[in-house]
Formats: C-alpha cells, sequence, structure tokens
C-alpha cells in the first residue's frame, strides 16, 4: 500500500507567506502578555544553562584532566534538564496558540501543566532528531533532507496523537511532496525576522552610546519576534497537517526500521565523540596521532602508486609531442 499521497495534496489549498504572517500578526496582538511570558520563560532558561555550563567550566580550568571529565558530565546532565525544560515551555506554548486560534485562551500555568502531560514525549522526540541529524551531517544531502522532512516532528509531538519515531513519520507524511513549498515559507519568514533583529547594528557606527544600546533592543527585538516566529511555523504545521489527502497516514514497517537505524547510528557517532570530549588532552593527542599515522600507512602505498603512474604518464606525453612535432620546429630542425 501506498503509504505517501503522491499527486493527491491541492497545492491550491496552501496558504502563501503573506497569509501565514498576517494570521501570525493578529494572534500575536490577542495573546501578546502569554505569548511574551513564554518567550522570557524560555530565554531565562536558556541564559541558565549557558550560565551553569560556564561557571562550572571555569572553576575548573586550572584542574586535572579527571576533574573537567566530570565537570562535562554535570554540564551534560544541566543540558539535558534545560532540554526538559524547553520541551515544557515549547509544548506549553503550542498549546497556547492552538486553543487562541480557535478562540479560547488559557493562561500562562494552565499552558504549562499542559506542557507537563507532553513534556516526556516532546523530549524523546527532541533526542530523536538530534542523533539522526548528527549521523546525516557527513552526508549533507540527507542532512538537508531530514530537516524538511522530519522539521514538523516537535509539533505533532506536542499537539497530534502519534509519538517517538511515528512522529518523525508523521511529519515526513504531511510534508511529502512539498519540499520547496516547505522551504519556501521558512525562509520568508526568516528574511523578515532577520531584518527585525539585525536592523539595530546598522546603528553600531553612530557613537559609544549606540554600542551599548543596540545589544539591548537586539535582545527585545528577539524577545518580542520570538513568539511571532513561533506563532507562524504552528501555521505552517496545521495548514500542512490540513490538507486535504485521500491515502491517510501508516506508518510502515520498513520505513520505522530505516529511521531507527539511522538513530541508532547517529547515537553511536555521538557517544564516540562524546567519550573522545572527556579524555584528557595527552590521550586525545595520542589518539589523534595513531589515527593520523593508520591513515598515512594505509594511503601511503596508494599515493607513491599514483606519482609513479603519473610519471609515466607524464614521459609518454612528453614521448608522444616529441615524435609528432612539425618539422621545422627548433627540436626537429637539421643539425647545422
Amino acid at each position: 500500500m501506498e503509504k505517501f499521497p503522491e499527486g493527491q495534496v491541492q497545492l491550491v489549498n496552501l496558504p502563501g507567506s503573506g497569509s501565514l504572517l498576517k494570521r501570525s500578526w493578529d494572534l500575536y496582538q490577542e495573546i501578546f502578555p502569554q505569548s511574551i511570558s513564554f518567550a522570557l520563560l524560555a530565554f531565562l532558561g536558556v541564559i541558565a544553562d549557558k550560565s551553569l555550563g560556564s561557571f562550572f567550566h571555569y572553576i575548573v580550568r586550572d584542574s586535572g584532566a579527571s576533574a573537567k571529565s566530570l565537570t562535562e558530565v554535570l554540564v551534560f546532565g544541566i543540558d539535558l534538564a534545560a532540554g526538559i525544560y524547553l520541551a515544557i515551555i515549547f509544548a506549553g506554548m503550542m498549546k497556547l496558540f492552538h486553543e487562541a486560534a480557535r478562540g479560547k485562551m488559557l493562561s500562562v500555568s494552565e499552558c504549562i501543566s499542559y506542557g507537563l502531560s507532553r513534556a516526556r514525549s516532546v523530549f524523546w522526540v527532541g533526542i530523536l532528531l538530534t542523533v539522526i541529524m548528527y549521523a546525516a551531517i557527513p552526508t549533507v544531502i540527507f542532512f538537508l533532507l531530514f530537516s524538511i522532512w522530519f522539521y514538523f516532528a516537535l509539533y505533532i509531538a506536542a499537539l497530534g496523537e502519534e509519538r517517538g519515531i511515528n512522529a518523525l513519520l508523521k511529519s515526513r507524511y504531511i510534508t511529502h511532496g512539498l519540499f520547496f513549498r516547505v522551504t519556501g515559507r521558512y525562509a520568508a519568514v526568516l528574511v523578515v525576522m532577520a531584518i527585525a533583529v539585525f536592523v539595530p547594528y546598522l546603528f553600531l557606527g553612530l557613537g559609544t552610546v549606540w554600542v551599548v544600546i543596540a545589544p539591548i533592543i537586539i535582545l527585545i527585538a528577539g524577545l518580542a519576534t520570538f513568539p511571532m516566529l513561533m506563532m507562524y511555523e504552528y501555521f505552517r504545521f496545521v495548514d500542512l497537517l490540513q490538507l486535504p489527502r485521500n491515502i491517510p497516514f501508516v506508518p510502515l514497517g520498513g520505513d520505522r526500521a530505516a529511521t531507527i537505524a539511522w538513530a541508532i547510528v547517529g547515537s553511536v557517532f555521538f557517544c564516540i565523540a562524546w567519550i573522545y570530549m572527556l579524555l584528557g588532552p595527552s590521550i586525545q593527542t595520542s589518539i589523534s596521532n595513531a589515527l593520523v599515522g593508520a591513515a598515512a600507512k594505509t594511503l601511503l602505498p596508494y599515493s607513491s602508486q599514483m606519482e609513479k603512474n603519473l610519471e609515466k604518464l607524464q614521459t609518454f606525453v612528453g614521448k608522444f609531442y616529441y615524435e609528432f612535432e612539425p618539422v621545422g620546429t627548433e627540436k626537429n630542425a637539421p643539425a647545422k
């Protein structure tokens, strides 16, 4: 059975970027206090995470390798805690938008309660996305494809019924056949938000006062535009989800197996990179030297053979050119 509705999506029903921006702006005005509250909560969570990490790295800057390795473990645990916190904020924000778009206003506390109920699902999907994208980075093409196919998995985990791998497959399902239209709408809002946030940089040359004021303005602009961006993305998700399709979503075993395989590969890569980071500088240097030496021993015979082949080719080409050089040239001219 075909999983994806190839040729079944009515593209004329997908709203454009202008419509998305207008709907986002209208909703933004209706729930401005709640949306700014969520933006502040998200900002404080990120600041707390980065500040704690920097603090622990600072206090062990002159310590031994063991202390630094333990610090990395501690900071990793803080990052995981921050991820769970941001999953709560994200799910609560999506619930706020979802209900407000239907005329029902929720308080921040009600949305946080909902976020707590969805935190595990959103966080798990976030972990899957991270390791899959980590595995896809070297391939470039798959990285770009996955960044579109699985983009709405977090939204599905926050508002839909699917969990885990099925949320990823559902995201691919709703974006199938719409790759360029999805990326076009995302690029459009990024341009608008970049202009709103970075315009203050144009005033940095106006004097010392602006050097101090501009970062504050940029921070305020970022906090103000972040909810607008999330609303835009919410409406993009809803529009794709509501497109009429003749074939329902069915998570096939082969798709699940392929997605799980990517997640396993990414997990292995991530664990290797993380363990390597925990090792001391001397061990890292030894490993690097060993890898370089092994690569050199492996490639050196091929390199030597390539040089020999190149010399033979140059000799052959030179001989061929000499034999067929026109008579009357300096080399073939008769001796006087």
